[in-house]
């Protein structure tokens, strides 16, 4: 698989556990590894150690380790999925609706943003496609939720990586704009898909039950016009 940056520098650094996944799902061991990317052994080594190793050798172990049902790129190799999710995260809780002003150079221009429930009960549920439909949908959760400033986000949650995606778990803080009631704990699950070291696909999973009362509320405290619906989501997604 070739590369797509327009710059490339002479050689980088592996992301080893990324390299070791892709090897292992294929059975292989670091020799047949080497064979199949006709490298030597001790450029596998030197791979799975996180040391540099050049661009055509890169090059060369994403085309090994393709396969039909899921391709592997060069900048898969040398990305941390993780990494990507937490900054992602990160940029949510500090920029809030404004996140993707922090993040766009991680976003793909196609991307589809998921989020469960019914767009006629939850506003801004539903499948939001790039990230001009998911910004409108940011802005439309936060004109019905706000997260206390003195929640820490970054003991909040858990990262599962595998391959080129991740699964989050834990819960946030949200309470009713306009509300005096206290914040609530809102348990939910993540899940961030990359490609080539970006995002492609991002799921956002919760009680839905509980967040359509929760909108139910909204629309008591703030008006009814909580319950639009944005024009490009997609109805009754269950995912």
């Amino acid at each position: 698989m070739a590369w797509t940056r327009k710059s490339l520098d002479r050689s980088y650094a592996c992301n080893h556990q990324m390299l070791k996944f892709f090897r292992k799902r294929k059975g292989w061991s670091q020799q047949q590894l080497c064979e199949a990317a006709d490298v030597s052994v001790r450029v596998v080594c030197k791979a799975e150690t996180g040391a540099a190793i050049s661009t055509t050798s890169i090059d060369k172990f994403s085309t090994a380790l393709s396969m039909p049902e899921h391709e592997v790129y060069p900048e898969d190799l040398i990305s941390d999925p993780r990494q990507l999710a937490e900054r992602f995260v990160n940029a949510l809780h500090v920029h809030r609706q404004n996140l993707l002003d922090s993040i766009g150079d991680m976003i793909d221009p196609g991307a589809e943003f998921r989020i469960v429930g019914n767009p006629r009960k939850i506003p801004f549920a539903g499948l939001h496609r790039g990230p001009r439909a998911y910004r409108r949908a940011l802005k439309k959760f936060y004109q019905i939720f706000e997260i206390p400033n003195d929640f820490d986000h970054t003991t909040a949650y858990e990262y599962f990586p595998k391959g080129t995606e991740v699964v989050l778990w834990g819960a946030t803080c949200l309470r009713l704009v306009g509300s005096k009631a206290p914040a609530e704990k809102v348990q939910y699950r993540k899940r961030f898909r990359f490609r080539r070291g970006i995002l492609v696909s991002f799921e956002d999973h919760y009680d839905v039950e509980k967040g359509e009362q929760s909108v139910a509320t909204a629309a008591e405290v703030q008006g009814k016009k909580v319950y639009d619906p944005l024009e490009d989501s997609t109805c009754g997604i269950n995912l």
